[in-house]
C-alpha cells in the first residue's frame, strides 16, 4: 500500500520507529530528475533530511520490521491525532542522557508541538507564556532552537526571560508589519 498524495510543506509525518517529522519542501535531483522530499525533525537538533519520494511514500516491508504498527514509512498525521499528555507524565519516559524532547516512544513533548505549529509569533508567545511552570530546560533550548535564537545563559528563569523577550520583540514587529 502506497500513499498517493503528495507530501505538501508543513505537514507532519511519524516515521514507523516513532520520530515526527515535518516536510519542508519537495524538489527534484539534478542529476536523476527523481522527486525528493526534505523533511525535518521535530525533536533534539531539528535535523533535516532528504529522501526520495518514492522512498517516503513506501508502504512499510512487514518482513523486515514484523514488529511495526503502521502500515507505511511515513504516516501522515494531524495535531488532533497527536493526544496532548501532561509535561510530568512524559518527562518521566525521557531518557536522562538525550538531549530531545521525545520519549521512548518516540513521542514529541506536546508543548513543543503546539508552539512549533502556531502560525503566528504572537500565539507562540501565547502558548510560552502558559507553559511557564512546566519548562524544561531541554524544552526552552529546542523552543530557542526553533527560533532561531540562544536561550542565553544563567539560570533556568532567566533563559526563559530571554527567549520571553525574544518572542515579545518578534510578535510586535510581526503586527507592525501588516
Amino acid at each position: 500500500m502506497t500513499q498517493t498524495t503528495h507530501p505538501v510543506p508543513g505537514e507532519k509525518y511519524r516515521h514507523f520507529k516513532g520520530g515526527l517529522y515535518q516536510v519542508v519542501t519537495t524538489g527534484v535531483h539534478s542529476e536523476t530528475n527523481e522527486e525528493m522530499v526534505v523533511y525535518q525533525a521535530l525533536y533534539g537538533d531539528f535535523q533535516v533530511y532528504i529522501r526520495p519520494l518514492s522512498m517516503f511514500l513506501e508502504a512499510l516491508d512487514k518482513a523486515k520490521y514484523p514488529k511495526a504498527e503502521q502500515e507505511l514509512r511515513f504516516q501522515p498525521v494531524c495535531s488532533r491525532d497527536i493526544s496532548l499528555t501532561p509535561v510530568e507524565t512524559q518527562e518521566e519516559t525521557v531518557s536522562q542522557d538525550t538531549s530531545k524532547s521525545e520519549s521512548s516512544k518516540g513521542e514529541v513533548n506536546p508543548y513543543l508541538l503546539q508552539f512549533l505549529e502556531a502560525e503566528t509569533f504572537g500565539a507562540k508567545l501565547k502558548i510560552f507564556l502558559e507553559m511557564k511552570d512546566s519548562i524544561t530546560e531541554v524544552l526552552l533550548t529546542e523552543i530557542a532552537t526553533s527560533l532561531d535564537i540562544s536561550a542565553g545563559t544563567g539560570t533556568l528563569e532567566e533563559q526563559y526571560a530571554s527567549v520571553q523577550y525574544a518572542l515579545h520583540t518578534l510578535a510586535k514587529y510581526e503586527r507592525n508589519k501588516r
